[in-house]
């Protein structure tokens, strides 16, 4: 639990990809876990109900991050 990062974590597109790489480069630092887990309830985005969308004028990275 102590390794619960609220850290963004950013993903870009990279060619040779389907989908967006992520790019895990963040500083972490220990959290109150309770205090987490009730801001991802409040929160939190569920990938499912909001898939990723990749718009036309979007830039492939050369490799990943």
């Amino acid at each position: 639990m102590c390794s619960a990062d609220v850290g963004l974590i950013t993903y870009h597109w990279v060619k040779g990809f389907e989908k967006p790489h992520p790019d895990f480069n963040t500083w972490h630092r220990c959290r109150n876990f309770d205090k987490l887990l009730k801001w991802n309830y409040d929160y939190g985005l569920d990938r499912r109900a909001n898939p990723v969308m990749r718009f036309e004028d979007t830039v492939d990275l050369v490799e990943a991050p």
